[in-house]
């Protein structure tokens, strides 16, 4: 008799497990106990493609990131405004060392092509000081329909300092589609999207993942570009942004 309560009370043991584990697989899958999550670089980080010597580098580890802040890149941009007054750079470390949130490029024609190089630097810095995370509840398509409706405000296309303090400050507006409703979507892969609105166009990629903010949690990392469609806007963002279990977005930090 006291064998067979042991039985039963090891199949209801199994069956509660099996119950527990499947009603919570949704968000245990990658949040396991013991595992890590190591820094990834994605497609969207661009930064190897910019040095001038490209061809002859390859990213195999995280320690390999140091190397790219003092690569040549392939263009040398003249700025005014830098710490220095006019200057050059053609390095990242050039870029940490010498500018100030109104540095620019000497000519306005040369600041969409910069922004490639200044945020992609910003991205090299943070994966550096990123760590690997112990839990995960980013999904495998970031991108989707749905992404306006529960990405944060920040996301949406601000084309001024005016209008981003508006869009912060209104309490009412929430999430990126009550700022700006999204018409259209195009997935071009699991990484990259488009989404478009009447005049504007967003397009967005994955830069990289990890734990940003030592909170054990994976961050994304994740680049948009921002456009009207009548040419006389362009604007490049980098955002780190953090998911919990229950697919509540917010972000960390934006660039």
């Amino acid at each position: 008799m006291k064998n067979n309560r042991a039985t039963i009370r090891s199949a209801l043991l199994s069956i509660t497990l099996i119950i527990v584990l499947t009603g919570c697989s949704s968000e245990i899958k990658r949040a396991i106990p013991d595992s890590e999550f190591p820094i990834t670089w994605n497609n969207g980080f661009t930064m190897v493609d910019l040095l001038e010597s490209s061809d002859n580098f390859v990213l195999t580890s995280k320690a390999d990131l140091a190397q790219l802040i003092n690569a040549s890149w392939y263009a040398e941009f003249d700025m005014i405004n830098t710490r220095s007054g006019k200057s050059s750079f053609n390095t990242c470390q050039n870029l940490f060392d010498d500018s100030l949130s109104s540095t620019r490029t000497q000519q306005d024609s040369a600041y969409s092509a910069y922004l490639e190089f200044k945020i992609m630097c910003a991205a090299t810095k943070i994966l550096i000081n990123s760590r690997s995370s112990k839990a995960s509840y980013i999904p495998p398509t970031v991108f989707t329909e749905n992404t306006p409706n529960i990405f944060p405000k920040n996301l949406a296309v601000q084309t001024s300092t005016l209008e981003s303090k508006r869009l912060l400050k209104d309490s009412e507006i929430i999430n990126w589609s009550d700022a700006t409703p999204i018409t259209s979507y195009k997935l071009l892969s699991n990484e990259k999207a488009v989404y478009f609105n009447d005049g504007v166009t967003q397009e967005l990629e994955v830069v990289g993942t990890g734990d940003v903010n030592d909170d054990s949690i994976e961050d994304l990392l994740i680049v948009t570009r921002d456009s009207l469609n009548d040419g006389n806007y362009f604007n490049m963002r980098l955002f780190i942004l953090s998911v919990d279990q229950y697919e509540n977005w917010s972000v960390i930090k934006e660039l």
